[in-house]
């Protein structure tokens, strides 16, 4: 008898959804990057002892007369839960094991001229000798009044605030970004070769859930991914144990927490994941973000490993004690179900294939 969908066992780790109008379905040919096609990579930095340190950039503040154009726009933004930077801190380190973690001060928005197309930013104020222009538009779906320029707020971040110690700089951003004139926002991006990247967190706000065209809260990982993996089963239950009390800003950091690790990802040299739903997918949605899973398949992960020199156990220990750290979390929740199923589905195979080579020995 053919096995239906939802009988199929796909083990922890599922192929990629391939939604209407997903990444994968709208680019179908990107190309896959393997373990040595990665190792391979001139463009890539290795993390060396000099440069071993992460840098998050904290959310810009204001510099500026209450009347001006930059105090308007700096008032059309989505301001972070209170405890986010810390709990973002705990997971950055905790996903990229052995990788010293450190934060830097807030830019600050200024005043460019008497216009309303450009502010000014400093980037790192009080040692920044001029402010950067910033080009701004209004909104074109008019979620937020005003977006800022996401390659002029990159190039701030290289022109002057990368430490020499940093392997990877990102900037964590409350305001709604765009990139070009047909973009309607995004949500980050990162310059991977140059080692910066920056991550908005204005759309991930939960209070906007109902303005993000096909969104389903039962289809976000895992719930979406319908599978008889025992991994994905365990974190389907936890995730909705968890959603039982968990707030809005518990939501808002989980979705931030993936993206700020994805970012990273490309500063590390890993490219889009096709194989499998993976933390390093590329996605096309806001609703397809939330689809995807917090963790890394098998073959980012040996990217990860090498890059910083961690061991699997210890990568997966940090991991699940981070996750641990914050019950009221669903994905996070959901993430530590997830490790302590597919560990002992590993513990498990590899008890199988000790017996099955004892039996025909």
């Amino acid at each position: 008898m053919p096995k239906r969908k939802t009988d199929v066992d796909t083990g922890p780790f599922p192929p990629p959804l391939r939604r209407p109008g997903d990444e994968l379905v709208l680019d179908p040919t990107c190309p896959r990057q393997t373990l040595p096609s990665w190792r391979a990579d001139s463009d890539r930095n290795e993390v060396t002892a000099a440069r071993r340190t992460i840098y998050l950039v904290l959310p810009a503040i204001l510099d500026a007369p209450p009347t001006s154009f930059p105090s308007t726009l700096y008032a059309s933004r989505s301001p972070l839960p209170r405890n986010a930077t810390s709990r973002l801190e705990d997971y950055v380190r905790a996903f990229y094991t052995d990788m010293s973690l450190k934060t830097l001060a807030a830019p600050a928005l200024t005043s460019w001229d008497n216009g309303r197309r450009y502010v000014g930013l400093i980037p790192r104020p009080g040692f920044s000798e001029s402010a950067v222009r910033i080009r701004t538009r209004r909104a074109p779906d008019r979620t937020f009044s005003h977006q800022l320029h996401l390659d002029d707020l990159l190039d701030a971040l290289l022109e002057d605030v990368v430490p020499d110690d940093a392997y990877a700089v990102l900037w964590l951003v409350e305001h709604d970004l765009y990139e070009g004139p047909e973009d309607v926002f995004t949500c980050g991006r990162a310059y991977g070769g140059s080692r910066v990247a920056l991550v908005s967190s204005a759309r991930y706000n939960p209070r906007l859930d109902r303005t993000v065209d096909g969104f389903d809260a039962d289809d976000a990982w895992p719930l979406g991914h319908v599978t008889n993996s025992a991994a994905i089963q365990a974190a389907a239950i936890a995730y909705r144990n968890a959603s039982r009390h968990a707030k809005d800003n518990d939501v808002w950091i989980d979705r931030l927490c993936r993206t700020v690790t994805h970012e990273l990802g490309h500063c590390f040299g890993i490219e889009h994941c096709v194989d499998y739903a993976c933390c390093m997918q590329g996605s096309a949605s806001i609703a397809e973000d939330y689809r995807q899973p917090p963790y890394v398949c098998p073959v980012d992960e040996a990217k990860i490993l090498e890059a910083t020199s961690s061991r699997k156990a210890e990568r997966e220990a940090a991991v699940l004690a981070c996750c641990r750290k914050y019950p009221a979390s669903p994905l996070l929740s959901a993430l530590a179900a997830w490790i302590e199923a597919t560990t002992i589905n590993i513990a498990c195979e590899a008890k199988r294939s000790r017996t099955t080579v004892q039996t025909t020995s």
